[in-house]
């Protein structure tokens, strides 16, 4: 598995997690699958309902307002990022027992390593897979 994503994107993500250092911040990545690749056109950056160092949740009409925001675009979910205040970027056993989108890709940014890396979700773990980080402004473009 594999998710590409343009460099303002990565930097959006990475922003917001130093935005909400010491809580955790989270978001939804919309774009396109195909196969093993998901290619991330758009990050919304969303607010942490639990306001919490060690989970997030996203507001379900927020998520419902980006679901919609999706369907108008002709996008599809295909992740989402969180950030880790203290901790590796690595899913920890609440991430684990919180997934609930299989087939999706869940960023997570090290606010102590600096270090983002991304996992896809089967079901049943996560998995790691590879980030493309792109210099393009538009994916498509590639």
């Amino acid at each position: 598995m594999t998710i590409v994503l343009r460099r303002v994107d990565l930097d959006t993500i990475v922003e917001h997690s130093q935005e909400t250092y010491p809580k955790e911040a989270c978001g939804i990545l919309l774009g396109a699958r195909n196969d093993d690749l998901r290619e991330v056109n758009m990050v919304f950056s969303a607010k942490n309902m639990l306001e919490s160092e060690t989970s997030y949740q996203i507001d379900p009409q927020e998520q419902l307002d980006i679901f919609v925001k999706a369907d108008e675009l002709s996008l599809e979910v295909v992740g989402y990022y969180h950030s880790h205040p203290y901790w590796q970027a690595q899913p920890s056993s609440i991430d684990t027992q919180s997934a609930n989108q299989p087939c999706c890709s869940y960023i997570i940014h090290s606010n102590t390593d600096n270090e983002v890396r991304s996992f896809h979700w089967d079901g049943y773990e996560f998995r790691a897979e590879e980030i493309i980080v792109s210099e393009e402004t538009d994916i498509e473009d590639e």
